[in-house]
């Protein structure tokens, strides 16, 4: 009997074959609530069209939390990485200052940097006067001028995981009847671009 595919592990969310994946629903709540814990209630979303799912996750969180979604915080900006988090903060920088958010959540820390920079140059002081939150914890977050709060996925057990599926894929290739979905906690690395809400 020849398998049905080939052994095949994805790092990502599916509903095809064994996937292990990182854990962001939790994880955006866990950052949702951490914001929530600062007084942010104003929390926007950055991402891009590739990040639909971050932005349900984003929903869902705010909704769990009580917290009020406003539909013109939600940005899914075309261009990838620091380019669309430069358009959020363009339209960011177009509302006046008390309807602007206090926080924003973004899909990615290349997002996030752009925005920071753009939000900067409109004379938006990151975190005093909006808080930001990226994803990944890419080598570079800590480094810059303010080190970046972020998300981070625990990598070494990603690859553990998987690699564990595939030698039980290689050791019974004929046992395909349960799709194995294994999610990986994220931790919340506090850094500088986070603060307590301000107070008038």
């Amino acid at each position: 009997r020849i398998p049905d595919s080939l052994p095949t592990v994805y790092l990502t969310h599916s509903e095809k074959c064994d996937c292990v994946h990182s854990d962001y629903e939790s994880a955006f709540y866990d950052a949702a609530a951490r914001l929530a814990e600062l007084g942010h209630t104003a929390i926007a979303f950055a991402g891009e069209p590739l990040t639909v799912a971050k932005k349900e996750h984003f929903i869902s969180a705010l909704a769990r939390l009580s917290l009020p979604c406003t539909p013109r915080f939600i940005f899914s900006e075309e261009g990838r990485f620091e380019i669309s988090g430069k358009k959020a903060a363009e339209k960011i920088l177009l509302m006046p200052p008390p309807e602007r958010p206090t926080a924003v959540l973004c899909a990615y820390d290349e997002i996030a940097y752009g925005l920071i920079n753009t939000l900067r140059g409109g004379g938006v002081r990151i975190p005093e006067d909006i808080s930001v939150i990226g994803v990944n914890d890419i080598p570079t977050s800590r480094y810059l001028q303010t080190p970046l709060t972020t998300i981070r996925h625990d990598k070494e057990r990603l690859c553990s995981e998987a690699l564990s599926l595939l030698f039980r894929q290689f050791k019974e290739p004929f046992d395909r009847q349960k799709t194995n979905r294994i999610p990986i906690s994220c931790t919340l690395i506090e850094r500088e671009t986070t603060a307590p809400r301000k107070t008038v």
